[in-house]
């Protein structure tokens, strides 16, 4: 039997940066909250209902009854959901799914690797361990090309100040040597920074989210440093035409 899609209005819009926004999605009343922290819906406008896209939620189960979806403006049909889409603009959307979830066990560190917007499943993960006040242990690392890139800044450095188990680090690959206004980190992720930040390497969890390239170079670079592939798990956004591949390395 097909999956059957959902009527979802967008009830706001929130611009991000100057090409990413944030759509609220209200689901009907009986719609199923019970979704976790890392899962995707797939989207579709009324119009071309054989086009469709998947995105990671970037809300919370536990927000309340809305669902949110962070989009880039980059070409395809991405673009055109970020031009159209508005408030009172019905998606069709196929309910949540996916297996990009956090251990089961909260004990258990993890290490947050993201490339640019491969970043928005980790802010339902950070909302929902501090709406359950989780004891995990949670690194992020953030790698976008400049700083006007940054998505969630403000929202991930807040408990990192009141909380020493969540750490967020930023790392820029375009930032000019001679350019002294950025004083984070710089180039791609790599062994030495990955080594230096994870929260436990002898027991996280390693999860790795944004464009296939960028899955592609950091599940070699953890397999390479001698980690199990049941410590590693991606969610390859750039996988087959802008389809959506999850699984562990």
């Amino acid at each position: 039997m097909a999956i059957q899609s959902v009527d979802m209005p967008v009830t706001k819009a929130i611009q991000e940066t100057q090409d990413t926004r944030t759509f609220r999605l209200e689901p009907p009343s009986n719609f199923d909250s019970n979704w976790k922290p890392g899962q995707f819906v797939t989207v579709n406008l009324p119009d071309d209902p054989k086009t469709r896209c998947a995105y990671s939620l970037s809300s919370s189960p536990l927000d309340g009854h809305f669902l949110e979806i962070t989009i880039k403006h980059m070409g395809g049909f991405e673009t055109h959901v970020y031009e159209v889409a508005k408030e009172g603009t019905v998606l069709q959307v196929i309910p949540t799914r996916g297996k990009f979830m956090l251990p089961a066990n909260p004990e258990i560190p993890v290490m947050l690797i993201s490339g640019g917007r491969g970043v928005t499943p980790y802010r339902s993960m950070m909302r929902y361990l501090i709406q359950r006040k989780l004891p995990t242990h949670v690194m992020n690392l953030y790698s976008v090309r400049i700083p006007a890139d940054i998505i969630f800044k403000d929202e991930f450095e807040a408990p990192c100040r009141v909380n020493p188990s969540f750490g967020f680090f930023l790392t820029c690959t375009r930032v000019p040597p001679e350019d002294t206004s950025w004083n984070g980190l710089r180039g791609r992720v790599n062994p030495e920074m990955v080594q230096r930040l994870s929260p436990d390497a002898d027991r996280a969890v390693y999860y790795s989210c944004g464009s296939h390239d960028f899955i592609a170079s950091t599940t070699k670079m953890l397999h390479d440093m001698g980690l199990p592939k049941e410590r590693v798990v991606y969610e390859d956004w750039g996988w087959a035409l802008g389809a959506t591949r999850r699984g562990v390395w």
